[in-house]
């Protein structure tokens, strides 16, 4: 359905933005403190303590949530599988960080460390609360798409009876009324004529008006004024 896609759309969106921002940090840092020359180097360094926190992300976002937790409903799956992958992600961060040390000095400006300089307990824990921030936030946009499918099956239901009651009727009334004009050549002919224009107004709004979503007063009132003249007929 077309608001679906939109909202696939605004939440993919609003994961871009966010990682954009977070991206440019290490850039908008150094320009805060007012580095004489921004290092390119630190700020690669920056990228490969965010790129673990970033993989976490997408595999969680595209594998682990959508298959575990939204598709089957698996939540303590969800969680031993969620919690392996975070700890398996960082712990292979720590053994490239101990066996192929940096060339230069960590990622450090004015003393402070980037946020993500923390034992790897810490980055567990944080990435941990990166995927429920990230699933609070595709269960809100599941719950406004469920929604907005029920309110259309709704309106398809309703435009269903409608419809259905709309082939009963038509074939019965469009019958009784003829015969009726056909009684009543015989006894007021230009009254039969005034019926058979009358049936035309009511079928042309029928066939070609009733359908539209949104159909002015005026007509409606019309179409009743119409239906009170042909059902004179029978009396």
């Amino acid at each position: 359905m077309k608001f679906s896609s939109k909202q696939m759309i605004g939440e993919n969106l609003l994961y871009l933005l966010v990682w954009t921002v977070i991206i440019l940090v290490p850039v908008l840092n150094s320009e805060m403190l007012s580095e004489v020359q921004i290092s390119l180097e630190n700020i690669l360094i920056a990228w490969l303590k965010i790129a673990p926190y970033l993989l976490i992300f997408i595999i969680h976002n595209s594998l682990i949530a959508p298959r575990l937790l939204l598709r089957k409903h698996r939540y303590v799956w969800y969680l031993i599988v969620n919690l392996l992958t975070i700890t398996a992600v960082f712990s292979l961060v720590a053994i490239y960080e101990k066996y192929v040390p940096y060339d230069s000095e960590p990622y450090i400006l004015n003393g402070k460390a980037s946020f993500t300089d923390l034992a790897i307990y810490w980055n567990i824990l944080l990435g941990f609360f990166m995927t429920g921030l990230n699933m609070g936030i595709k269960l809100l946009y599941r719950s406004l798409r469920d929604e907005q499918q029920m309110e259309e099956l709704k309106r398809q239901n309703l435009q269903a009876e409608m419809d259905y009651l709309r082939y009963q009727i038509n074939p019965h009334f469009f019958m009784n009324t003829l015969n009726n004009i056909h009684a009543l050549i015989d006894i007021d002919t230009e009254y039969a004529k005034s019926a058979v224009i009358e049936l035309s107004k009511m079928m042309r709004y029928v066939l070609y008006e009733s359908g539209s979503e949104t159909i002015s007063l005026k007509k409606d009132i019309q179409f009743i004024e119409n239906y009170i003249e042909l059902m004179r007929i029978r009396y």
